[in-house]
């Protein structure tokens, strides 16, 4: 939904690789930014995943997830 633009973003946490595998290509070649949830590479790893639609909205929302 974030690749069609009803989404400007989200969050999810514990997700495993083949929840999120094919999703984060659709993303990417949509022009999307994802991260983990402390701006790394490492969603793959931890299973926690960031995704927006702008650079800028994702600044805004891993600002806001660092500060709970």
């Amino acid at each position: 939904m974030l690749a069609e633009g009803i989404f400007d973003g989200f969050w999810e946490y514990k997700l495993k690789k083949w929840d999120i595998a094919a999703g984060i290509i659709i993303i990417k070649e949509a022009g999307g930014i994802i991260s983990d949830l402390d701006g790394g590479e490492n969603y793959f790893e931890t299973g926690n995943l960031l995704c927006a639609g702008s650079f800028e909205l994702h600044q805004e929302m891993l600002n806001l997830i660092k500060n709970l």
